[in-house]
């Protein structure tokens, strides 16, 4: 699998006016010795790169890639006194490293006042480097960079990670000198990456109930809540709700195969699913009931759209419970032909505690289905009306229930 290197460039520390080396030792026992740590990576094909960007300050010690050039050194070590690393030295610096390594070499350099001031056109730069990258996969080594960058970078990485689809992996190394070895031993750190991924996506679906990056995180950790989670945020996205029975009893299996010893994030996922699983625990309850109560869920969660068309579904399926079998739930034919008149008759007698509540629920559901349509007033719907319908909604399907269980 093809790579592409990120590599910070230091400022180097110098003795009796050379920069210092050191030995770098690798999981498999390999060495190397070098004063830049992505020339032992690149030799020792830690990985099969087909690209480099090397990312540093006006003040990074770049002449150390520039060794047998002597007038490209000279230019270097000068800028860097003067701080006015420039372009023009950028694009000479590239093409030498690009001719000494035979593979494509790109340079990302910033300020070396790193702070509040500066910050953003810091993070600007950083997020310019991920769209660049054509591989699935990146190496990030943070071995010689000034301690702040890392952080800059890791945030620019997760932001612009996000708008590149072909990027798939994304590892971290880092080379820890050891002074009393007198080497440096090679640290893989790409276990960071994953685990911020994870606690990003936790969120995500703990907020918005979209599990579809938690889903593929957590895959090899526990495959069947994997593909429950996967299932259930389909359901939600798609608001197809009269699914959720069938949705919540594979929730349900899957905590039956929650993995013995798991990692202890997964803790907090396996809650997240019971809380749905109980939420929806039709089997104790009306499916009319189970739709009631999973909207308001939705609802709790800032998805009002799809909780207004719950709502409206929890309607139809109470009236079909009462007065058709279970077969017809669903049934937009005998909704239209049969339960609307049903529902009408129940409204004709409930004005105000069922008729107007539920008439502007499905007023406003319709306009939802019509992307928006005028309604018979010849008005708009407005986002900010939804919390007076829905909690008006509420009141009335909680009555009809009452009426259905009392008065038929």
């Amino acid at each position: 699998m093809a790579y592409t290197l990120i590599s910070f460039v230091g400022t180097g520390i110098k003795k009796d006016g050379e920069y210092q080396s050191t030995r770098y030792v690798f999981p498999d026992k390999k060495e190397f010795e070098t004063k830049k740590f992505a020339e032992a990576l690149l030799e020792l094909k830690y990985r099969d790169f087909s690209k480099v960007i090397f990312v540093g300050t006006t003040t990074s010690a770049w002449e150390m890639f520039a060794e047998g050039d002597d007038d490209l050194c000279m230019k270097l070590m000068e800028a860097r006194t003067n701080r006015n690393f420039s372009d023009e030295l950028k694009t000479e610096l590239e093409n030498c490293i690009s001719e000494k390594l035979q593979i494509p070499v790109v340079i990302k350099y910033h300020t070396d006042k790193i702070d509040e001031d500066t910050s953003l056109e810091i993070f600007n730069l950083y997020s310019s480097i991920v769209p660049e990258i054509t591989d699935e996969n990146i190496l990030v080594d943070i071995t010689h960079s000034f301690r702040s960058m890392p952080i800059l970078l890791y945030q620019a990485m997760r932001f612009s990670v996000l708008q590149n689809e072909k990027i798939k992996n994304v590892e971290l190394v880092y080379g820890e000198y050891t002074s009393d070895e007198k080497c440096s031993y090679v640290r893989n750190l790409s276990s960071y990456w994953k685990y911020s991924q994870i606690t990003n996506a936790v969120s995500i679906f703990e907020e918005k109930l979209d599990g579809f990056a938690l889903a593929d995180l957590i895959e090899k950790d526990w495959e069947s809540g994997s593909k429950a989670i996967k299932r259930f945020s389909e359901i939600v996205q798609t608001n197809f709700c009269l699914q959720i029975v069938e949705v919540s009893r594979q929730l349900k299996n899957s905590l039956k195969k929650y993995p013995e010893n798991a990692p202890a994030y997964l803790g907090k996922v396996k809650s997240s699913v019971e809380k749905i699983c109980k939420l929806i625990d039709s089997e104790n309850k009306k499916l009319s009931l189970a739709l009631y109560e999973f909207s308001n869920f939705l609802y709790e969660h800032k998805l009002n759209i799809q909780a207004v068309i719950c709502l409206q579904v929890a309607v139809e399926t109470a009236i079909c419970e009462k007065f058709e079998s279970e077969n017809q739930i669903g049934d937009y034919g005998w909704w239209q032909d049969n339960g609307k008149k049903h529902l009408q008759k129940i409204k004709n007698k409930n004005f105000k505690n069922i008729s107007e509540p539920l008439g502007n629920l499905e007023g406003f559901r319709n306009q939802v289905a019509h992307g928006g349509a005028r309604n018979k007033d010849g008005n708009f719907p407005n986002a900010a009306n939804i919390p007076g319908i829905y909690a008006s909604g509420l009141r009335g399907v909680k009555n009809l229930f009452e009426y259905l269980e009392k008065e038929l």
